[in-house]
């Protein structure tokens, strides 16, 4: 295995501070006015000192205030010096105690005293961590984790050697306990210096195996020459650990990492059991505390490193040539042989130790110190750590403050901005309220003169059609007169040609019967037919193939308006000589010549023959207005143009 400080990296996080009270036995001198009922052990613990072990921390409990308030110490087991305090003091109810810790922010656990003096304390807040604080019957005073459901203690832990706390002036000889597997909890945050703070261990709903006391010590294990070359090896490496050759037989400490990790490591008195106690200089420059332990076994010539009640690896010393150590990692606990290989290290212990490490792996120095200079200097990388925290958080208060002014700066801007751009916009809207009245204003006269213009060109129409009228009713007068004499004329023609063919006829009545009397005179006498001669009909008259007709024709281009570009109309007046056509055929070459020359389509039925030009323009005048009139009303009302 590693050097110990190696598993900080890994290893947890104190969840809670040190748990206060150690058992002790009480001292004779103990204020008797002090209510039993309500303070519990406390009345034989006040003014006494407990220690657990050798190398454990010391306990002291003192009046603040006789009856009302109870101070708990833990001081370094050597110096003396008061690392955290628990100040304990009567609950809201009756045989209740309220504990409230230096560390971890002020920590209060809750306690409630029960029938024998014992106090069942339970943590506020999130963590619980459940503990007793008893006197045992041997006259220790105990430390032991509960499992509790919903306020009832359903199971109760054997204490640990470093949860066992004798008077200072009385024996020290804990009580018999197995070393099979290691109890060490982790603690909160505390000052460093001294050895591990005593922690009571991670609860669990049964005990931990191993660790149920017995009458009697267990024997020793048998092991063979092998197991017991194994296990001395082992002790070895962790007594260089405790106490490195050539420190002198002085407690100290290793320390590393630019003096911020720091750890003490502590022998139960057995040889098989070392307790650790890791600190670490947190980010803010508050250190960080937690516990671990190591057993060894004997028999599997190994040892098993735990975190709080969690076995985290094995190990063993697989070579040693005095102060250079081979330490192997097996692949156990979920370790792979290839994880094992890579975190096998070569130490060399001593006063100075440089811990080596595979290839690709930096190397880490951890230095032995005196205990004082090993504080010293962890006290001083955690005020440097903190100062630069401090720096850091000024640093960044700074960068948020003016952030922050930046921020506030830019929504000036953009304010005096919104502020720029709603003038713009109400000038804006003061320019187009302007502009729309003028539009309005001149739409209002155009469509004034518009109405005007349509008034004007109803009256010409009227004109135009009252004209049209007038001109219609001469036309039809003049055609009359020129049908009436055409009538006459057409009835004097047929006298004149009845009186012609009545003489004609009366002639050749008269020359037949010249005849017939000349041959009657000179010819036998002959039988006369009674009948009259057949007379010939007339010749008809002919035809008059020069005779003349006047036409026009009306149409527009297709999808034609009036306004763009203007409608076309189309008209003419022409005369057509039928040259013996009729009427109809003369309109439809009228309607070919129209639809040639401007791409339109014209039927011959719109186009009308006149017998005189007159009246053909009449015509077109009248089929020009009335679509004129027709064509603005549609483009008025948004309608297309049609004939």
């Amino acid at each position: 295995m590693a050097f110990p400080v190696r598993s900080v990296g890994i290893a947890l996080l104190s969840l809670a501070m040190l748990l206060g009270p150690r058992e002790a036995v009480a001292q004779q001198a103990q204020d008797q006015t002090v209510d039993r009922a309500t303070w519990g052990i406390y009345t034989q613990l006040a003014g006494t000192t407990r220690q657990a072990g050798a190398n454990g921390y010391q306990l002291h409990w003192r009046w603040s205030q006789p009856g009302r308030e109870l101070i708990e110490e833990y001081r370094a087991p050597s110096g003396g010096k008061v690392r955290h305090t628990n100040t304990i003091t009567p609950g809201p109810s009756p045989g209740t105690l309220r504990a409230i810790g230096s560390s971890l922010g002020g920590k209060q656990w809750n306690g409630t005293v029960q029938a024998d003096g014992s106090v069942v304390y339970a943590g506020t807040g999130m963590l619980k961590m459940p503990y007793k604080a008893l006197i045992a019957s041997d006259g220790a005073y105990e430390i032991r984790m509960l499992k509790m459901r919903d306020g009832v203690v359903e199971s109760v832990a054997e204490a640990q050697a470093y949860n066992r706390f004798f008077p200072v002036d009385g024996k020290t000889a804990d009580a018999p306990l197995t070393a099979t597997a290691p109890t060490v909890a982790m603690t909160g945050v505390a000052p460093p210096g001294g050895d591990p703070a005593p922690a009571p261990p991670v609860a669990v709903d049964t005990p931990l195996p191993g660790t149920v006391a017995v009458a009697e010590p267990a024997p020793a294990p048998v092991l063979d020459p092998a197991q017991r070359k194994q296990h001395a090896l082992n002790q070895v490496y962790w007594n260089h650990l405790l106490r490195p050759a050539g420190a002198g037989g002085e407690a100290g400490r290793w320390i590393g990492e630019g003096n911020r990790m720091m750890t003490a490591v502590t022998g139960t008195g057995n040889g098989e059991r070392f307790v650790l106690a890791n600190w670490v200089v947190g980010a803010n420059g508050v250190p960080i505390e937690f516990h671990g332990s190591v057993v060894l076994d004997p028999v599997r010539g190994t040892w098993t490193q735990y975190e709080g009640e969690k076995p985290v690896r094995v190990a063993r010393v697989a070579s040693s040539s005095g102060q250079d150590f081979f330490v192997q990692v097996l692949p156990e606990l979920g370790v792979t042989p290839l994880d094992a290989a890579k975190y096998s290290t070569n130490e060399r212990l001593g006063p100075t130790s440089i811990i080596s490490t595979p290839a690709g792996i930096p190397e880490s120095t951890f230095e032995w110190k005196s205990e004082a200079d090993a504080v010293a200097l962890f006290d001083q990388a955690a005020a440097e750590r903190a100062t630069a925290h401090a720096r850091e958080q000024a640093a960044a208060a700074e960068a948020q403050r003016v952030a922050v002014e930046q921020i506030l700066e830019q929504q000036r801007r953009y304010a005096e901005m919104n502020a720029q751009q709603e003038i713009l916009d109400a000038q804006a809207d003061y320019e187009f309220e302007l502009e729309r009245q003028e539009k309005a204003a001149r739409w209002a006269q155009s469509s004034a003169a518009a109405q005007q213009g349509l008034a004007d060109s109803i009256s010409r129409l009227n004109s135009t059609v009252a004209s049209v009228e007038a001109q219609q009713a001469q036309y039809r007068a003049q055609q009359e007169a020129i049908r009436a004499q055409q009538e006459a004329a057409a009835r004097q023609a047929d006298a004149q040609r009845a009186r012609e063919a009545s003489a004609r006829q009366y002639e050749a009545a008269r020359q037949y019967e010249a005849q017939s009397a000349a041959a009657a005179s000179s010819a036998p006498a002959l039988v006369v037919s009674s009948a009259p001669a057949p007379v010939a009909a007339p010749a008809a008259a002919p035809g008059n193939t020069g005779s003349t007709a006047f036409a026009f024709c009306v149409a527009i281009k297709p999808g034609a308006y009036m306004d763009a570009p203007g409608a076309m109309f189309l008209s003419a007046v022409t005369s057509l000589d039928r040259q013996g056509y009729s009427a109809m055929g003369a309109q439809q070459a009228f309607a070919s010549r129209i639809n040639a020359q401007y791409g339109v389509s014209v039927g011959s039925s719109s186009c009308t023959t006149y017998p005189d030009r007159a009246t053909a323009q009449a015509r077109w005048q009248e089929q020009h207005d009335t679509f004129g009139l027709k064509s603005y009303r549609k483009v008025a009302t948004g309608m297309p143009v049609t004939p």
